[in-house]
């Protein structure tokens, strides 16, 4: 019998709740959940096999990401839904940097090496042990070269470590604004409810959750939800006063309709 959709969120919702740092595959598990997110149907035990399986065909010492660019894994041109679902980038070779980041990660962990993502701004990096990798081009690249990047402004942090909760944060991100270019406002809310519990209470997703509301057209929702982003920006006054101003718009706009 079908699980209802309903159903399914509050699971998927639960299990990115639950999402651990601490697990050396934790960043494997929040590529699947992702996945999942996008396609129920995804059979997360077998890209786990085919995970395992792209890992324990690398035996020779060639770097990591030297193996995957060898068999042709690179960044695409395709959608970033596509580019997030880890079934597709295994088959197609080719993904957003952190999507491919995931898979470098895994493998040079399984080599023996220590290695996690970078949440470099704008662009998912890797590094393995003490080299800075580039997964959308399975390249070397000097910190150097990323600072150059960025603005000075933008630089502090900007090679922050990405546990698990992070990646999957992010990759639901570009999910989100994904949907919000389309105006597919429901499913840019449901991307935000899984990235609310990842982050329960954040008040950036909750004002932007409310905002979705009030783009789909559901104004006593959008009131509710700005209400609720104004009860969690209480040390944030640039936002407390964003969402004041949209919920006194909310009531303009009701007392003139007659």
């Amino acid at each position: 019998m079908a699980v209802a959709r309903g159903t399914v969120e509050k699971i998927l919702a639960s299990e990115f709740s639950n999402l651990s740092d601490d697990d050396s595959d934790g960043e494997l598990q929040a590529a699947c959940l992702v996945a999942r997110v996008l396609a129920a149907d995804v059979n997360v035990i077998e890209i786990q096999q085919q995970v395992e399986r792209l890992a324990s065909e690398c035996t020779s010492p060639e770097a990591p990401w030297r193996y995957l660019h060898r068999l042709g894994f690179q960044g695409g041109s395709g959608s970033a839904l596509a580019g997030s679902r880890l079934d597709t980038v295994l088959a197609r070779r080719s993904g957003l940097p952190i999507s491919l980041g995931v898979l470098l990660i895994h493998l040079a962990r399984t080599q023996g090496q220590e290695s996690w993502g970078i949440n470099f701004p704008g662009h998912f990096l890797v590094k393995v042990a003490e080299t800075f990798v580039d997964p959308y081009e399975m390249t070397v690249i000097s910190e150097a070269d990323c600072l150059a990047r960025l603005a000075p402004d933008a630089r502090r942090d900007a090679f922050a470590r990405a546990p698990a909760r992070l990646i999957a944060l992010r990759m639901l991100n570009n999910l989100k604004y994904q949907f919000a270019a389309t105006a597919t406002w429901e499913r840019s809310l449901d991307m935000l409810d899984y990235q609310l519990a990842l982050v329960p209470g954040d008040a950036n997703l909750l004002f932007e959750r409310a905002d979705f509301w009030l783009r789909l057209g559901a104004v006593d929702a959008a009131r509710i939800a700005f209400e609720v982003c104004l009860n969690a920006a209480g040390d944030r006054p640039e936002l407390l006063a964003l969402a004041q101003e949209q919920l006194k718009a909310i009531a303009d706009q009701r007392n003139t309709l007659h």
